[in-house]
Formats: structure tokens, sequence, C-alpha cells
């Protein structure tokens, strides 16, 4: 993997995955900036973020996931120079993505009535209930930008997004310190205003990519000859049949994660606020990974549709050992940071020092969570998206919450004991997604 065609590959993941990496980091910027400024608000309206942003993110997640789906076959069209094949799976993946955006909204606003029954605090779970509501309004405006991310990714344009995304965060922050504490003759929101926030940046960014790909003459090529008459169905089957497993493999990781802010609500709202904090710090070096995991299977997708069979087996294994070499230095930086981490998020002391033990076993699994992530982007773009989903649903179901729940709470090891059965978890999803790209690629080349 040192050899001059695989710094080739190196290079031009890289290239690719940098814009992608920009993009998340600004989502995770809003994340940070939301996370702060409501801590300092006040620590319960913190634990109220944590179960908000869970429930919705274990919904919404399953929408992000299919509309990962469009940048295959876009991608593979695109290597070969088939425009009108492009064009034909973008619409469908804008008309099929925002109509799955409205059904989860109103999936969310149904499930934001019932947050009493998973046993939090009476108050955390007031606080939360319209917060919830308005990400999931949100929803329907972030699956079209996603529909538009998507395809630019799959025709190698990702910095265009990129722009937007960083537009966005800046103004969240803004809104923020208008809606959150009151500022430029508004009242003082707390949390109602952040997401009051998050809707309106999610809105205008949605509208500002819009503009963006109708008016740019990058994109010129892709809309001469577009027109929305015409519908197959077979190309919304192929989305869909794409899409969701991608989908529902998010979704196990993600509701796994979820379960644990749930588990940790019961033990107390310091256990719960120290662990968003965690999983805060946790889910930004994440979104670094996904990026160049999102890189890797435009690479794969992109040799797979030229049928360069042993180039794509090198652009898998090239994604996988930047992720490593990446998590790798996260390791380190969170070590030694552990105990800093948490003074930024809140006042609390006791919340500081239950998430600065927390922050040691986030470091513990960084190189799991990158391996795994880095090897789903390298399945995903040679469409293999059914095994790795019952893969996800073992390690994080079969295996992470179960063993959760009994080293949290049978062995009353509490907070810690969760963030240990989620390490383990990962790291059996980042074994057995290895060996299945390993054996699917080589397969693909003994078939060629």
């Amino acid at each position: 993997m040192f050899t001059q065609a695989y710094f080739s590959h190196y290079r031009q993941t890289i290239h690719l995955a940098l814009p992608i990496i920009a993009g998340q980091l600004s989502q995770i910027l809003i994340s940070l900036a939301d996370n702060t400024m409501v801590g300092n608000f006040d620590s319960q309206s913190l634990a109220a973020s944590a179960l908000a942003n869970a429930i919705f993110w274990s919904i919404f997640i399953v929408g992000i996931g299919i509309t990962l789906g469009l940048t295959p076959p876009v991608a593979a069209s695109s290597a070969t120079g088939d425009i009108k094949t492009c064009q034909r799976y973008f619409k469908h993946g804008i008309v099929l993505y925002s109509s799955i955006g409205f059904f989860i909204f109103l999936f969310i606003v149904a499930i934001s009535f019932f947050l009493d029954s998973l046993g939090q605090q009476l108050e955390v779970a007031t606080l939360a209930r319209p917060y919830l509501q308005i990400l999931g309004g949100s929803a329907f405006f972030v699956l079209i930008f996603q529909s538009i991310k998507q395809f630019m990714h799959g025709i190698s344009h990702t910095k265009e997004p990129m722009y937007i995304e960083f537009g966005e965060a800046g103004l969240n922050i803004l809104l923020n310190y208008t809606f959150i504490f009151g500022n430029f003759g508004f009242p003082a929101l707390g949390l109602l205003g952040a997401g009051i926030a998050t809707i309106l940046a999610r809105m205008l960014g949605c509208i500002a990519l819009v503009i963006l790909f109708v008016s740019s003459s990058h994109f010129a090529k892709y809309r001469e000859g577009f027109e929305w008459k015409v519908f197959a169905f077979k190309d919304f089957k192929y989305l869909i049949k794409l899409g969701v497993p991608i989908g529902l493999s998010m979704l196990f990781e993600t509701s796994a994660f979820a379960m644990s802010n749930v588990m940790m609500g019961w033990i107390g709202a310091d256990e719960l606020a120290a662990h968003q904090i965690a999983l805060n710090v946790a889910s930004t070096t994440f979104l670094v990974a996904m990026g160049i995991s999102s890189a890797t299977a435009v690479r794969t997708a992109n040799q797979l549709g030229l049928k360069n069979v042993g180039e794509l087996r090198m652009a898998g294994k090239a994604g996988m050992l930047i992720n490593l070499v990446f998590m790798a230095s996260c390791v380190l930086i969170i070590s030694i940071f552990h105990n800093v981490i948490p003074m930024l998020y809140v006042k609390e002391v006791e919340v500081q020092k239950i998430a600065s033990i927390l922050l040691i076993v986030a470091a513990l699994f960084q190189l799991s969570d990158g391996l795994q992530v880095a090897c789903m982007g390298a399945l995903r773009g040679i469409t293999d998206v059914k095994i790795p989903t019952f893969i996800t649903l073992f390690a994080y179901w079969g295996i992470g919450i179960p063993l959760g729940y009994v080293l949290g709470f049978v062995l009353d090891i509490g907070a810690v004991g969760i963030w240990i059965s989620l390490f383990i978890a990962l790291t059996v999803a980042a074994i057995l997604l290895t060996l299945r790209f390993l054996d699917k690629s080589k397969r693909i080349i003994q078939v060629a």
C-alpha cells in the first residue's frame, strides 16, 4: 500500500474528500454552537437538547442514508460521460428524497408527544418536545439539499456544497446568538431559540444550493435537456433498493448511540449531559472520517463504472488507510485534552468529571470507528449494501446495546460501562466490514 500506484489513489481521494470534510465540519460547527450556547444557557436545556437530537437523528439518519444511494450510480455514469443517466437519477432522487423528508417530519411530530414514555425527567422531556418538532420540520429542506449535494459529489463537484454549508453554519451561529440569549431586540428563547435558528439556517441553505445549481456554468451540461415530465418506476425502485439498506445500516449505528442516550437518562441528568459532550466530540472526528468515506465511495464507483476492477480494490484500501491515519491522530489529541474539552461545554464540575472519563473511552474507539466507516463507503461505491446492513445490525444491536445494559446496570459500571460496549460494537463492525470488502473486491476481480 506504499507503491506509486497507491499514492495516486491517496492523492485523488484526499483531493475529493477535503471539500466534503470541510462541509462536514461546518455541520459540526452548527452542532458545537448549539451545544455550547445551549449549555451556557443552562444544563437542563443541554440535557433536553441531547434527548431531542438523539431521537431526531436516529430517525432522520435513515433519510440521509437513503440519499447516499444517489452517489454511486451518478459517479459510475459520470465516469463514462453518460450525462443523460446522471440527469435521470438526479431527477428521480429529488422527488423521492423530498417526499421522504415530508414523511419524516410527520413521524417526528407524532413521536414528540411520547417523550414522557422514555423514562426521562419531566422537565427534560417538556423542554425537548417543541425543539424536536422544529428539528423535524427542517428534514424536508435538508433532504432536498442532500439530493443536490450527493449528485454534485457523484460528478466530483464537492466544493460547491461546502461553500453553502459554511454559510449555513455562520448564519446558524448568528441566529443562535439572537434567539437563544435574546439579542437584537428579540426575547431569550433558550432551547426553543436554537430550534428556530436551525430550521431557518437549513431552509436558507437549501434555497442557496438550488440557486447555485440552476445558475452556475459548472452544471450547464447537466441542465441542458433536463425535463420533469417523464418518470420511471424502475429508477425509483433502484434508488430505494440501493438507498434503504444504506439508511438502515446508518440507523442501526445511530440508534445504538441514541439508545445509549436513553440509558444515560436512566442514570441521571448529569450523566446524560456528559454523554452528550463526549458524543459531540466523537461525532466531530467521525464526520471527518465520513467525508473520507464519501470520497472513497465516489472513487470505487468511478472505477466500477470504468470497469477498472484492480484499481477499484486499491481505491477502497487507500480510503481505509487514510481514515486510520487520521483517527490515530484523534486518539492522541482526545487523550491529551480529555480534561480540558468538557470545560468548553458546561460550568458544572460534576458534569465535567464524568465527561472527561467518557472521552478516554471515546479515544479508544477512534480507530475502529474510522475503519468501519471507510469500509462502508468502499462497499457502497460498488453497490454492496445488503450484507453490510446485517453486519451493522449484529454489531450494534446484537452486541453493543445488550452489552451496554449488562455493563451499565447489571454489573453497575454505569456510564463508563455503556461507552465500553460502544467501543466493542464498533470494533466488531470494523473487523467484519473489512473482511467483507476484501472478499467482495477479490471476487469482482476474479469475475473480471
